[in-house]
């Protein structure tokens, strides 16, 4: 099936308002949906008076829906020219998935042919864990990638190694952090973070908002936005 030619609204229809359309700072916003910035991005406000994860500025970017959703939001964050729509959204992921899927399975030094990629991932045993769970075997990983099906997160370290970010996971119906149950030393690194929203099985990318319109979504080791959800991943470690 060939990608659309014109990419759909990503704005949610749970958002929407009885509102007349507003103008702000010279920025249009069209029921509370804020649909005109330096790149084009589409976002709404989570300003939550309740839930463990709240910092001030803290937006939801909505971003394709469809079963890459995890790859959009990731793009959306660290790559300018899927940002600021220069290119065809839906074939561009395509191409990225494929590219992922031979990357799986190649070495990770030609010259030294003694290890894949996929043979580091979960510090080195997801081959053995795929003896219990079919799903993240290599052949399957593989299949998935290369089809329609949708991307999980199985495929959160992978992602994570090969664009060299930290992706944090919040959960929009807990507004908590989404832990993973892997081993978080395999997830989080001393390198650059990336947020993204869970709902409903769709990733969004979670970015924050400064007075002066500027939007960040990818955030050091030391932001206190990054410090206060390692602070919430520890204490919920703690619980389990």
């Amino acid at each position: 099936m060939n990608p659309p030619s014109e990419l759909p609204p990503t704005y949610d229809e749970e958002f929407r308002k009885k509102e007349p359309n507003k103008v702000y700072a010279n920025k249009i916003y069209i029921n509370n949906i804020n649909i005109m910035n330096e790149c084009g991005l589409k976002w709404i406000s989570l300003n939550w008076t309740d839930g463990y994860i709240k910092y001030p500025g803290m937006i939801k970017i909505n971003v394709i829906k469809d079963e890459s959703s995890l790859l959009h939001a990731v793009m959306t964050s660290i790559y300018d020219v899927y940002k600021n729509n220069k290119i065809n959204k839906c074939k561009f992921i395509q191409e990225l998935r494929n590219n992922l899927a031979y990357k799986l399975k190649s070495y990770i030094d030609t010259n030294n042919q003694s290890s894949i990629y996929y043979d580091t991932l979960s510090g080195g045993i997801l081959g053995s864990i795929s003896k219990i769970k079919p799903d993240v075997s290599l052949e399957n990983m593989i299949k998935t990638l290369v089809s329609n099906d949708n991307i999980g997160i199985i495929y959160n370290e992978f992602i994570s190694n090969i664009f060299n970010i930290n992706i944090y996971i919040i959960d929009y119906d807990k507004k908590d952090l989404y832990m993973t149950g892997l081993n978080k030393n395999y997830l989080y690194k001393i390198r650059s973070s990336i947020v993204v929203l869970i709902s409903d099985g769709y990733y969004d990318l979670v970015g924050l908002i400064s007075n002066e319109h500027k939007i960040k979504t990818k955030f050091n080791i030391n932001h206190p936005f990054i410090i206060m959800i390692n602070k919430r991943m520890r204490e919920l470690s703690k619980k389990n």
